[in-house]
């Protein structure tokens, strides 16, 4: 087809988590706005976590807006109503060098949230419900506010 990469980027419909919108390139690619830790994993990962991960495909640099990308295989292509999980897992919310701002704002979410008590946090989901023929959704700020037992209550509606 014609037209740049950019071009055909499109929102990513099954996304139920993040601060930035993915997008889709021909169905079978996620593209995420590029985080240089998260390219170096890709970049270096052991292969014992090859079979957990989705596959690397690159990185895109949109020539219209600077904007950077890496590329993933998208594990939702090819089901029609696919269910997605996000967890934050562990107890430490922020990078390395966030700024001390940063560092408390995060603390506060990791007490006040089940990241705290288990080390995981629901980041939120989507799930297709049969009985009523539409997703169920459920998003970061219902996941912070959501104590252990209706942490429990959540992750077994999902499964």
């Amino acid at each position: 087809s014609s037209g740049s990469m950019g071009d055909r980027l499109r929102e990513l419909k099954a996304q139920v988590g993040g601060h930035k919108t993915l997008k889709v390139y021909e169905d079978n690619y996620v593209c995420k706005p590029l985080d240089w830790r998260e390219w170096r994993f890709y970049k270096l990962y052991p292969v014992s976590l090859e079979p957990f991960l989705p596959g690397y495909a690159g990185e895109y640099r949109s020539s219209d807006s600077n904007d950077e990308f890496i590329i993933l295989e998208n594990l939702c292509n090819g089901y029609s109503k696919p269910c997605v999980l996000d967890l934050k897992m562990g107890t430490r919310m922020y990078g390395d060098f966030a700024t001390e701002t940063k560092r408390k704002s995060q603390d506060k979410k990791t007490k006040q949230s089940t990241s705290g008590k288990l080390g995981v946090r629901l980041c939120g989901y989507q799930r297709y419900s049969n009985s009523t023929r539409t997703f169920q959704r459920v998003d970061k700020y219902e996941g912070r506010k959501v104590d252990v037992e209706k942490f429990q209550e959540l992750l077994e509606a999902f499964f």
